[in-house]
C-alpha cells in the first residue's frame, strides 16, 4: 500500500535519490503483503538502539507515554514502537486508536530527532497488543507490521515531509477480548487476550 502525500518534491542530489531508491527496493517498498522482520539485520551490541519517550494526548482526554527505540542500520533509520503507558483520562478509550495516534505523533513530529534530508525511516510495531493490569500496552505476539517512510526536505525552505509510505501488514490471530457487563475496553483486555492494531501512520493531525 503506497500513500503518495505530496507531489513536486525534488531531491537535491541525484546520488542521494538513487541511494534512497535502492534502499526502498531492499525494504520491499511496494509490498503491502509480504512479511518483514521486526528488526533489520544489524547486531544490537555494535549498533545499539537508543530509547525515546514522548508524553502526548492520544485522544483529547487520554494522556499517554509512548516508548520507542531508534538506531541507524544499513543506511536506514529504524524506529521500534515498544510500549504505550496510559497516564490519565484513558478510561474507556479505544486502545487501537490510542496506539495509532500516539505512534503517529511520535513519527510526524520527529520526536526522535532523525535526519530529514532524503532519508528512509522504517517504523515497526507489534501486530498484536495486550493491555496489562497496570494500564500499559505491550506486545503479545512476535509478529510486526512495518511502515517504510520516505522523508524529503524541500529545496526552497527548511520544511520536510513524508512523501510516501509503503506498509507491510501481518495479521496473526489476536482477537480482542470481549467486554463483559459493566467492563470498559481496558478492563476487558487487561491480562486476557490480544487485539490487532496495524494501521498506517497518520501523517496529518
Amino acid at each position: 500500500m503506497i500513500h503518495l502525500l505530496e507531489s513536486g518534491v525534488m531531491c537535491s542530489s541525484t546520488v542521494r535519490w538513487c541511494l534512497t531508491l535502492a534502499a526502498l527496493v531492499v525494504l520491499g517498498w511496494c509490498s503491502a503483503i509480504a512479511q518483514q522482520p521486526c528488526r533489520l539485520d544489524c547486531d544490537s551490541l555494535s549498533v545499539p538502539f537508543r530509547i525515546v519517550e514522548h508524553v502526548t494526548n492520544a485522544t483529547p482526554d487520554c494522556r499517554v507515554k509512548i516508548t520507542a527505540a531508534v538506531r541507524a542500520c544499513m543506511g536506514i533509520w529504524e524506529i521500534e514502537i515498544r510500549s504505550i503507558e496510559y497516564l490519565d483520562g484513558c478510561q474507556g478509550a479505544d486502545p487501537v486508536e490510542v496506539r495509532r495516534r500516539a505512534s503517529s505523533e511520535l513519527v510526524r513530529l520527529n520526536i526522535m530527532g532523525l535526519p530529514t534530508d532524503n532519508s528512509v525511516w522504517r517504523v515497526s510495531a507489534p501486530s498484536c497488543w495486550r493491555i496489562m493490569p497496570t494500564n500499559k500496552l505491550v506486545p503479545c505476539r512476535s509478529e510486526c507490521c512495518v511502515s517504510n517512510l520516505r522523508v524529503e526536505k524541500r529545496l526552497d525552505c527548511d520544511k520536510w515531509s513524508i512523501t510516501a509510505e509503503g506498509q507491510a501488514v501481518v495479521r496473526p490471530t489476536c482477537p480482542l477480548a470481549p467486554a463483559q457487563n459493566g467492563q470498559t475496553s481496558i478492563e476487558a483486555t487487561a491480562g486476557s487476550g490480544c487485539f490487532f492494531s496495524c494501521e498506517p501512520i497518520l501523517l496529518t493531525k
